[in-house]
């Protein structure tokens, strides 16, 4: 899903998102009655707070059971999100210390794109510069992978 963010959008990064000016201006120009709306490739776009809430949904509990959130730079997903998850039930990468580099006795968070080449073999947040019609291929291509 797309999400309309909060604020005035400065810079799409379409060379890493994807995401151009014309992907929301086609469901803001139209009427904006219903939350969720779609653009020109069938992608559902949601307002912050119908995904601030679908998150929180979910990781609320899952079948009564507490949910556990993976990911990399949590906190930046958090923040932008204004949500708040655990630490106990939080389960962040870039301060793994098998995943992180270490300097002098000191351990530094890896990039994603590093972990996932290394880890994975796969080759992810690659800068190119892209069409419209070409990114949202790319993105369908690696959503069903």
């Amino acid at each position: 899903k797309y999400v309309i963010p909060k604020g005035k959008i400065t810079d799409y990064r379409t060379e890493w998102s994807g995401i151009t000016k014309d992907t929301y201006n086609n469901s803001q120009s139209q009427s904006n009655s219903s939350d969720s709306e779609s653009n020109n490739n069938n992608i559902p776009i949601v307002s912050f707070n119908t995904c601030q809430n679908e998150i929180t949904q979910l990781f609320s509990s899952l079948n009564g059971k507490k949910v556990i959130v993976v990911g990399h730079a949590l906190e930046n997903d958090f923040e932008a999100l204004e949500i708040e998850h655990p630490p106990s039930l939080t389960r962040d990468t870039a301060f793994h210390p098998p995943y992180m580099r270490k300097v002098r006795k000191k351990y530094y968070p890896r990039k994603l794109s590093t972990l996932a080449s290394e880890e994975l073999d796969i080759e992810i947040q690659q800068k190119v510069v892209v069409s419209k019609s070409s990114s949202i291929q790319k993105q369908q291509q690696q959503q069903q992978q």
